[in-house]
C-alpha cells in the first residue's frame, strides 16, 4: 500500500470508529432514561441530565429485572392455585351430598 492509501485508510477507520463510539453512548443514555438514572434532578421545565452507566451497570439492571419477573410469574401462579383450591372448598361447602370437610 502506497502512503495515500494508507492515510485513506486511516481517515475511514477513524470515522467508522468515532461513529461507533458516538452509537454507544446514545445506546447507553437511552438505557439510563428508561431505568431513570440521572445525573442529578434539575428544577421544574429543565431537562434532565442523564448520566451513561457502564454496560456492567445495564445488565445487572436488566438481569435484576428478569429474575423479580420471574418472582411476579411465580407470585402469580401461587394465587391462581390458591383461588382454584377456595374454589374447591366453596362447591365442596356448597354440595349438601358431600361429606364434611375441616379446613
Amino acid at each position: 500500500m502506497k502512503k495515500e492509501q494508507l492515510i485513506a485508510e486511516n481517515a475511514k477507520l477513524r470515522k467508522s470508529h468515532e461513529e461507533w463510539v458516538e452509537g454507544d453512548v446514545r445506546r447507553r443514555k437511552e438505557f439510563a432514561k428508561a431505568f431513570n438514572w440521572y445525573l442529578k434532578k434539575l428544577y421544574h421545565g429543565d431537562e434532565t441530565e442523564y448520566r451513561t452507566p457502564s454496560w456492567e451497570e445495564i445488565f445487572i439492571e436488566i438481569g435484576s429485572l428478569l429474575h423479580a419477573k420471574g418472582m411476579l410469574s411465580d407470585t402469580r401462579r401461587l394465587e391462581a392455585l390458591e383461588n382454584s383450591v377456595q374454589e374447591l372448598w366453596n362447591e365442596k361447602q356448597d354440595d349438601p351430598t358431600s361429606t364434611p370437610i375441616t379446613p
